[in-house]
């Protein structure tokens, strides 16, 4: 995910592949955003579009198409929902359209995991 976040409309920053205590912190930036929401204490909102992303929840893979529709949402990429595999922790489930401690909970199992 996109380390370190910053206050709408500003970008936040980049992917490394790897998830650390950093990609914890950014999920906890986005709790109490949700789909159709407003801006979260932290001045983010989950439907911000100012990164130009996109979330391909079959796939599970992040791009950028060029369009700002709704699936472009920023805080898509903070959502995140508990494993449905026993014991792999890092395949994390799809977005659920609301960022709460969970997904924090989540990222945090997560934490070690690198792609590639």
């Amino acid at each position: 995910m996109p380390v370190p976040t910053s206050k709408d409309p500003h970008r936040n920053g980049s992917k490394n592949g790897a998830v650390t205590i950093a990609d914890v912190l950014a999920v906890v930036s986005y709790i109490g955003t949700v789909q159709g929401g407003g801006q979260n204490a932290n001045r983010v909102s989950y439907d911000s579009t100012k990164d130009g992303d996109w979330f391909n929840v079959a796939a599970g893979t992040f791009g950028t198409d060029g369009n700002t529709g709704t699936d472009d949402a920023v805080g898509r990429q903070y959502d995140r929902t508990p494993s449905r595999t026993s014991g792999e922790p890092w395949r994390s489930g799809p977005p659920n359209g609301a960022v709460s401690i969970q997904d924090a909970l989540v990222a945090l199992d997560q934490v070690g995991d690198a792609c590639g």
